[in-house]
């Protein structure tokens, strides 16, 4: 595959899409008027509370006729209708309307209203009612700009994909799935599957109304219709979903608009209360990077000098929010398939081991941080030492091209420069912004014009991989885009270490 459709994956938004094959989901057409097509390098400084936004280029969102993009707030629009009746149709929790609270200990025991609210699941880190109201204003004013009327964030158990329901919701999904659901106007929904009453602590949610269900499709299809919706986004769409809400939704239901990118464009720029959660999600990653490289030796199975590391990340409150393998190979090149980490392997002499550490903290802030180690007897190895030059012209580009204006493809081409000026193809995508969902858009990749914009936070790792194939280096960091540019939170050197390393502060 050529590398630019490598670094373009599934970015939407580099070019018109055809119809969408499947039933009752409607393609891309004409760009919002409200995103003004700005030139390459043209961007001005976006504030903190600002949201990312997306250059024109092209085709982006059709339209609705006239009449139909925002529907009059009155007594039936949307959103105005009162709660709705169960009509003895579903076996559901009577409508509650959202209100912040705090809770204590005994997460069934309502101490009223306070200035924080706990979201359940791991350890249960501090969300006030503010952050709450920001990022569901965020969202709705997307809704409001594409002409939609609620938007539906799936979420499943499945590694890095629970963490859009999190995010707008406070609950951490333990295992199966759920969907929140946010109106243009009203209030929002969660809605789980009857089998999952008892899995997860629902109870520390903020929303009020929560609905257990035989099938939950058959229950947004018919809000969406009591409520008179006409479109509505869905998160996770393609990947997220089951199948089976997927048909139920689609029969004779609201028209479904994929809506990955749009919403994760009005969560890209971080509070400074997702900042504090990132800050300490990293802090977590680099002491376990830390913990693997003093046990690091050759004799050692990879299993043994990653368990210590996992135990340190559950023992600090990520429970299972970690994913972590490792790239091993002899003769000072490592092989570029990442893989589990085996227990029967040993480390030997020669040998280029490259943990992949991502792990997301209490806050439910994913982040990635991990170098590469050699284990002595000629490793690294001569391509192995030629990719790291690569790494370090690129850690020194991000420092300053990850600033307010620029673009992800302008932080592509000053990244990825030194790795193609000697002859290396990516053979995975740059850099993605990165928050309570593992990988989230905007990529960090060729042709994606989307505007950075400052708190926006995104993992970097280059994967530089040789023309044989057979060799490579894979590092990572998190940035922080800030107004003088790049920030690595983690402030790991940009080196290969030898595993005799101390930490900067011994």
């Amino acid at each position: 595959m050529a590398q630019a459709d490598l670094q373009c994956g599934d970015e939407p938004n580099r070019r018109a899409d055809r119809p969408h094959t499947r039933p009752r989901l409607r393609g891309r057409g004409t760009a919002s008027p409200c995103l003004r097509a700005r030139r390459r390098r043209e961007g001005g400084r976006s504030g903190s509370g600002d949201r990312a936004r997306r250059r024109s280029r092209g085709a982006d969102r059709s339209r609705s006729e006239a009449g139909r993009r925002l529907r009059p707030q009155g007594e039936h629009a949307p959103g105005r209708r009162g709660p709705q009746a169960d009509r003895d149709r579903l076996h559901e929790r009577r409508h509650r309307p959202f209100r912040p609270r705090v809770w204590d200990s005994h997460a069934s025991e309502r101490r009223g209203h306070g200035s924080h609210q706990r979201i359940g699941g791991v350890v249960g880190a501090d969300v006030s009612p503010a952050e709450v109201e920001r990022r569901y204003a965020n969202v709705r004013e997307a809704l409001a700009r594409d002409g939609l009327d609620a938007v539906i964030v799936s979420g499943s158990e499945y590694s890095g994909f629970e963490g859009a329901v999190r995010y707008m919701s406070g609950f951490v999904i333990v295992h199966r799935y759920a969907y929140m659901l946010l109106p243009l106007e009203g209030d929002p929904s969660i809605v789980f599957p009857v089998e999952a009453r008892y899995v997860g602590e629902h109870e520390k949610t903020w929303i009020d109304e929560q609905v257990f269900v035989d099938a939950p499709g058959a229950w947004l299809r018919d809000r969406a219709a009591d409520q008179g919706w006409g479109q509505v986004g869905v998160y996770g769409l393609d990947y997220v979903m089951t199948v089976r809400d997927y048909r139920a939704l689609a029969d004779d239901g609201p028209e479904l608009v994929p809506y990955d990118v749009e919403f994760d464009l009005a969560r890209a720029v971080k509070s400074g209360e997702e900042l504090a959660s990132v800050r300490d999600s990293v802090r977590i990653n680099a002491e376990g990077f830390w913990i693997f490289l003093d046990g690091f030796a050759a004799g050692r199975s990879e299993a043994e000098l990653l368990a210590p590391c996992e135990q340190y990340f559950v023992e600090q409150g990520c429970g299972r929010l970690t994913m972590d393998m490792v790239l091993v190979g002899e003769n000072g090149e490592a092989e570029p398939e990442f893989r589990i980490a085996s227990g029967e392997r040993r480390i030997r002499e020669g040998d280029l081991v490259l943990p992949s550490l991502e792990i997301a903290g209490p806050g439910g802030h994913w982040v990635e941080v991990s170098r590469a180690v050699a284990a002595g007897g000629g490793a690294p190895g001569s391509e192995a030492t030629r990719m790291l030059e690569a790494y370090e012209e690129y850690f020194e580009a991000a420092r300053s091209a990850l600033r307010p204006g620029a673009s992800a493809h302008d932080v592509h081409r000053a990244v990825s420069k030194g790795f193609s000026e000697r002859g290396y193809e990516l053979g995975h995508v740059t850099g993605h912004s990165i928050g309570m969902t593992m990988i989230e858009f905007p990529k960090i990749g060729e042709g994606v014009e989307t505007e950075l914009a400052e708190n926006m936070v995104f993992s970097m790792h280059p994967h530089a991989i040789s023309a044989d194939g057979h060799a490579c280096l894979y590092m990572q960091d998190t940035w922080l885009v800030t107004p003088d540019g790049g920030e690595p939170l983690a402030g790991l050197p940009m080196q290969i270490f030898e595993g005799s390393e101390s930490r900067p502060d011994d």
